[in-house]
C-alpha cells in the first residue's frame, strides 16, 4: 500500500518526463498477491516486500529500509534520538497487518518471554496502525520507507538499534515471457531512481 501511494506515483512521474509516450499504471494488490499477480500475466512489474519466487517470477532487491519506530511527539520515546528494542518494552504498541507482526515477532522469537515485545492491538493497514500512534494511543513499527505517509500523521521517527532490522523491498518481474521494451525500461528507471529518492 505505501509503496503504491507514496513512492511508485513520484517515480511515474520522473518516468513520463523522460518517455511522456509510456503509459504506465499501478495495480493495486495484496502483499502476498505480488509474485502471483506477476506469474499470472495480471501484472508486468511488482514492487514490494522479499517474497518466494517460483520458476514464473525472477526477483531483485530494489532498497532496504530499516524499522523504525512511530510515535506522537508527546511520546516518552520521541525524546530519544535512538531506542533500542528493549526501550520498547513498557510502552504500547500497534502492528499494522499479521506481515508486521510476523517480522517484529520473529526479530525475538530467541527471547525469553519476559523479555518479548508482543504489540497490543494488530490491525490491517499501516494507516490505521499511524492514526492510533498519531493520538498516542500506541506507538507502531514499520520500515522507514513509510516516512511520507507517517509525517502526515505528525509522527515521530526513531531508528531502533540493537540490532537494526532491515526489510527489503524486491522488484518482481517474469522469468518466463519477455517483459515489454516500456516494462523494462521503467524498471530500469525504477532501480535508478530509488537510489537517489529513497534513503537507505
Amino acid at each position: 500500500m505505501v509503496v503504491a501511494s507514496c513512492l511508485l506515483p513520484k517515480a511515474i512521474r520522473a518516468y513520463a518526463e523522460i518517455q511522456p509516450h509510456v503509459v504506465i499504471r499501478i495495480r493495486d494488490c495484496p502483499v502476498d498477491r505480488l509474485v502471483e499477480a506477476v506469474a499470472d500475466g495480471d501484472v508486468d512489474l511488482a514492487v514490494g516486500p522479499n517474497r518466494t519466487c517460483d520458476g514464473d517470477v525472477d526477483g531483485s532487491v530494489l532498497f532496504d529500509s530499516p524499522w523504525v519506530l512511530w510515535c506522537a511527539p508527546n511520546h516518552p520515546l520521541a525524546d530519544v534520538s535512538r531506542v533500542n528494542w528493549q526501550d520498547l518494552r513498557g510502552h504500547a504498541l500497534v502492528a499494522a497487518g499479521r506481515d508486521h507482526e510476523h517480522n517484529v515477532s520473529r526479530m525475538h522469537a530467541a527471547l525469553p518471554e519476559s523479555e518479548k515485545i508482543a504489540p497490543i492491538d494488530v490491525v490491517e493497514n499501516i494507516s490505521t496502525a499511524l492514526g492510533i500512534a498519531s493520538v498516542g494511543l500506541a506507538a507502531t513499527l514499520s520500515p522507514a520507507y513509510v516516512e511520507p505517509l507517517a509525517k502526515s500523521f505528525g509522527l515521530v521517527m526513531r531508528h531502533i538499534i540493537e540490532p537494526e532490522i532491515v526489510r527489503q523491498v524486491w522488484l518482481y518481474r517474469p522469468a518466463r515471457r519477455l517483459s515489454s521494451p516500456a516494462a523494462e525500461g521503467f524498471a530500469e528507471h525504477l532501480a535508478a531512481w530509488i537510489t537517489v529518492h529513497v534513503p537507505g
